[in-house]
């Protein structure tokens, strides 16, 4: 072999892993290669030659979901050019006129009152004028019964010690022209009560089939019950007003309203102040 061959392979050798270095992978190193930047593709620009047939329900490119005129009509009297017209059977039940085109007949009588004209209001011979005075428009007897009886939900109010007034929401039965109601003695109300029997209760026809705009407040005095037999009728009573129709739940419901600490105020209304704002309302668009 000749001389010369060792210095110049070595020459190649040492090259080559001088190269080989330089070259080395990051895979090679122990590093994750780091992928290329992705070449964006181009995409098809939105279709939009078909945009006056775009629909909710239709598949195509035409900048849904909006805009959208599915469920518009053009009307020229509005901000935005449209108006809302869903097809018929497609929203809630809406009564034939707006409220704005009612008369004042169709008003009372969506509150639930059956107008009849006066020529004067009820204020004796003095035309109604303003709303000063509303102490001569109370609910009348026969509807303040039905409105007891339908409503289950007051707004019982007593006073602390320092005379501070103070309110809660709670469930009522209404029976033998008293509020019967519940609470455990732990409750705060339960010892001021024993103190000062004085208390208020108001309730609305709010939710009854009477609708709105009727309202109600009692002043009475309240008794504390304990014994066995007022609890056995009151909370099966209770359970059937707030869980009407649903048997399982109100046994589940009595089951455990039915415990050591729980006691039921007695509420005996001594004064009452209504308020029935239909025929306000009458005197108000026929005077």
């Amino acid at each position: 072999m000749p001389a010369f061959r060792f210095p110049t392979l070595f020459l190649v050798l040492l090259a080559a892993a001088a190269c080989g270095d330089g070259a080395r992978t990051a895979t090679d190193s122990g590093i994750a290669p780091i992928d290329p930047v992705p070449r964006v593709e181009p995409v098809d620009p939105i279709d939009v030659s078909a945009i006056e047939g775009c629909g909710l329900l239709q598949q195509r490119h035409c900048l849904l979901p909006f805009p959208s005129d599915d469920y518009t009509d053009a009307d020229a009297a509005t901000e935005s050019g449209r108006r809302v017209a869903l097809p018929a059977g497609r929203g809630p039940r809406q009564p034939d006129v707006r409220l704005s085109c009612w008369t004042g007949r169709q008003f009372l009588r969506a509150f639930g009152h059956s107008p009849r004209r006066q020529s004067v209001g009820r204020r004796g011979t003095t035309p109604v004028t303003n709303y000063e005075k509303v102490d001569v428009y109370p609910i009348d007897p026969e509807v303040q019964e039905q409105m007891l009886l339908e409503q289950n939900e007051c707004t019982f109010m007593w006073h602390t010690r320092d005379s501070w007034p103070i309110g809660m929401i709670m469930s009522y039965v209404w029976r033998d022209g008293c509020f019967w109601l519940t609470a455990t003695s732990q409750r705060k109300r339960v010892p001021a009560l024993r103190r000062d029997d004085r208390v208020s209760v108001a309730i609305s026809s709010v939710g009854t089939k009477l609708g709105p705009a009727k309202g109600l407040t009692v002043k009475g005095r309240c008794a504390i019950r304990e014994d066995r037999e007022t609890k056995d009728w009151f909370y099966p009573a209770l359970a059937a007003a707030i869980l009407p129709g649903m048997e399982d739940a109100q046994r589940a419901f009595v089951k455990m309203l039915d415990s050591p600490n729980r006691v039921v105020f007695e509420v005996k209304p001594e004064k009452e102040f209504s308020f029935d704002a239909t025929k306000m309302m009458e005197d108000s668009l026929f005077s």
